[in-house]
């Protein structure tokens, strides 16, 4: 996604120098997003990725959203929804979406009963996640709400990292730098998490960088819900070698309020061992990003 972060600086800029001018100016910026719906019936539902399109214009300071094969309810056909005129906010940030009682159209046609009551979102870059991201939230007829994320999910604001169990201290390591991925594969039920810069103790030489493979999910009305009892985490490189010395245990993850809570055990084994070892509860935070 690296094009799209450099695709969003030269928006910006175009922005700041048009405003003077009051030239149009139109940018396109596509995001393949997951989303859920909750519906005032009290079900949540996780719908595969689809394509969101942003045009923002920027003498008039709004974007036009184009959802291709949204739903919302499984029951429901998708359709193709146009959101337009949402008024945004250029920023340090990026672009903040936010707007009220807009009528959508759906195959060129005012949709009244599609009301969107409310929606605010923001599209930002990340450093470590080297690209752009998108979250939107948008309410219909005050009866379905929707939530979109661009994939996968990163999570690094205010990350926090705190893992007990080192022999050599009786003192919990606090740790800041980690941050996480996390993508959903609805077709399986299954979610990948991908750890980066990740250390168990002050003295470990070099961070890891792995993944959680195949963890089983379920939605839940504000957010996600993932545990596995035993994980091999694999490291995140070309050759995604098993990090067997390594075995992962009690895995639990929770996504609520977009805030990332991750607790898992390792164990450090010796080379070629497979009892015994060095135990380290890690609980870790961090908040979705943008």
């Amino acid at each position: 996604m690296k094009h799209l972060s450099i695709l969003l600086a030269m928006c910006m800029a175009i922005f700041a120098t048009s405003c003077d001018d009051n030239e149009e100016v139109v940018t396109t910026v596509p995001f393949q997003q997951i989303y859920t719906v909750s519906g005032s019936t009290g079900y949540t539902t996780l719908y595969p990725e689809t394509t969101f399109i942003y045009e923002i214009e920027s003498s008039e300071s709004e974007i036009d959203l184009t959802i291709s094969g949204i739903t919302f309810h499984p029951n429901m056909r998708p359709i193709t929804m146009e959101i337009n005129d949402v008024p945004f906010s250029s920023t340090s940030k990026g672009f903040m979406i936010s707007g009220n009682n807009i009528i959508p159209e759906v195959g060129d046609k005012d949709m009244p009963e599609y009301t969107i009551t409310s929606i605010t979102g923001q599209i930002s870059s990340s450093l470590n996640a080297s690209g752009d991201i998108c979250k939107l939230s948008f309410t219909i007829n005050n009866e379905f709400i929707v939530n979109a994320y661009s994939t996968p999910l990163i999570f690094e604001h205010n990350s926090q990292t705190l893992v007990s169990g080192d022999p050599m201290s009786n003192s919990v390591f606090n740790y800041n730098e980690a941050f996480y991925a996390v993508s959903f594969n609805t077709d399986t039920n299954t979610a990948q998490i991908e750890l980066y810069n990740v250390k168990f103790h002050k003295n470990m030489p070099v961070a890891l960088n792995l993944i959680f493979k195949d963890i089983p999910f379920s939605t839940t009305s504000n957010g996600f819900e993932m545990a596995s009892e035993s994980i091999t985490a694999v490291m995140n490189n070309s050759e995604q070698t098993p990090m067997t010395d390594y075995p992962i245990s009690n895995m639990t993850a929770t996504i609520i309020n977009d805030k990332l809570e991750l607790n898992f055990d390792c164990v450090i084994l010796a080379p070629g061992s497979s009892v015994g070892g060095i135990t380290y509860t890690v609980s870790s935070s961090a908040g979705l990003l943008p």
